[in-house]
This record gives structure tokens, C-alpha cells and sequence, in this order.
């Protein structure tokens, strides 16, 4: 599972001053719970406890770069997350980010790191491949919980 995630398990393409091994953002609904993870190597998903998902993401080169630029905006709040052992999920209507650090796990709302919820849009938007002409999907309620 991502919440145990750990330096070796990423192999050599990751820094050893990457803070941050993997960021979550999680989205709390009445009936599930959306979870965007941004893995330092590159791995990119979105997550649907009601089941189903966007695997593989990072593989589309403007995601992964919209990921990395995440995972970068992320490092210069890890100090505003706090540490946990177990971060649970998120209620109805909150957004909470959860980062994987090489010193644990931390935590904080969505409204105590302002730029991040901005970042993470653009970091699960259509990750399909399109020609410049076409425009980016923005319907469902994930894009709105995050723009």
C-alpha cells in the first residue's frame, strides 16, 4: 500500500533529498472517497473507493510533469503538515492531502495549503492524449471539488 511506501521500494531514479515519496490528495464524498497519488518515480493514479480508477497516468508525458511540479509545491509545505501514524479517511466535503515522507506520514485540510488543490487539477485532468485543438475535460465533481 502507498502509505507504506519506502526509499528502496522507488530504486535509484528518485534523489536521496526527495522529502516527499508520495503525495495524496483525498476527497471525501457521502458515498466514496476520490484519492489523487503522486509517486516520486514518476507514478501517477486516480482512485475511486467506490471501485475503478485512472491507473498509470504518469505514462502521458504532461501529466507526469503536472505530477513532479506537485510533488515540488508540496515540499515547500511539508513543514505545515503534521505528523501522523494513520490518517484516515476524509468526511463528506473535505479534502485532505497526505504526504508519504522518508520520516513518516503527515497530514493537513486542503485549506491550510492554498496552491495545492490548483496543483493536484492539473495533475488529474484528462490524461488521454489529444490534439491541441481539443479541450480538456471539466466536468464531474472531482474537477469542481478541485479548481
Amino acid at each position: 500500500m502507498i502509505l507504506g511506501l519506502t526509499p528502496d521500494r522507488l530504486g535509484d531514479g528518485v534523489p536521496s533529498d526527495t522529502p516527499i515519496l508520495a503525495l495524496l490528495m483525498e476527497i471525501g464524498d457521502d458515498t466514496a472517497v476520490a484519492r489523487l497519488v503522486a509517486v516520486a518515480d514518476g507514478t501517477t493514479s486516480l482512485y475511486f473507493s467506490s471501485g475503478g480508477g485512472i491507473l498509470g497516468a504518469g505514462e502521458v508525458p504532461a501529466v507526469a510533469a503536472a505530477s513532479r511540479r506537485f510533488l515540488e509545491v508540496a515540499r515547500g509545505f511539508l513543514s505545515a503538515l503534521a505528523p501522523i501514524v494513520d490518517p484516515g479517511l476524509p468526511a463528506a466535503g473535505v479534502t485532505q492531502f497526505v504526504a508519504v515522507a522518508r520520516d513518516g506520514l503527515r497530514r493537513a485540510p486542503a485549506s491550510a495549503l492554498a496552491p495545492l488543490p490548483r496543483r493536484a487539477g492539473r495533475v488529474h485532468g484528462d490524461p488521454r492524449p489529444r490534439r491541441p485543438a481539443e479541450a480538456p475535460a471539466r466536468s464531474g465533481s472531482l474537477r469542481r471539488a478541485v479548481e
